[in-house]
């Protein structure tokens, strides 16, 4: 685990960022200085490596019929984001160009049963975990094709 702290200090010409990383495994110190274009870039990178969780991996599809399919998935491992509080499961049909993904929220567990599919579809589905920071960045896509209804 690695912690960081970050100062801002101001000079005459610009904003200056110092940034501290200070690793309990080999105690080493590292000392950067950045300017206020660079800042603005490593803020952004510092929120989403420190704060944001981890994409889960893993994900797999079993169970497929005509209207429905289990996803489960794994946390992602050495996850320093905090706790995930649940997931987010998001669909589309596959062949659906410029499409925005349906979402199912609040799914606790890393299994989760999605139906109400259409038969003879294939859909593209991924996981997002969410800890109290936000939603983090989104599982690899797994593609998921529905069968035939029974008669």
């Amino acid at each position: 685990m690695m912690m960081m702290m970050i100062t801002m200090t101001l000079s005459s010409s610009a904003k200056i960022l110092k940034i501290v990383k200070i690793d309990k495994v080999t105690t080493s110190v590292n000392v950067r200085t950045f300017s206020e274009t660079q800042c603005s870039q490593m803020m952004m990178m510092i929120l989403l490596d420190v704060a944001m969780p981890k994409a889960p991996t893993n994900v797999d599809v079993s169970d497929v019929t005509a209207t429905s399919a289990r996803l489960s998935w794994v946390p992602a491992e050495d996850d320093s984001a905090g706790a995930i509080e649940s997931y987010i499961i998001q669909y589309r049909r596959k062949y659906s160009p410029g499409t925005s993904y349906d979402e199912i929220t609040d799914v606790l567990g890393t299994d989760f049963v999605v139906t109400e599919l259409n038969p003879y579809t294939t859909y593209e589905m991924r996981v997002i975990a969410v800890n109290n920071i936000g939603r983090g960045l989104p599982s690899r896509i797994v593609d998921v094709p529905t069968g035939e209804t029974s008669k």
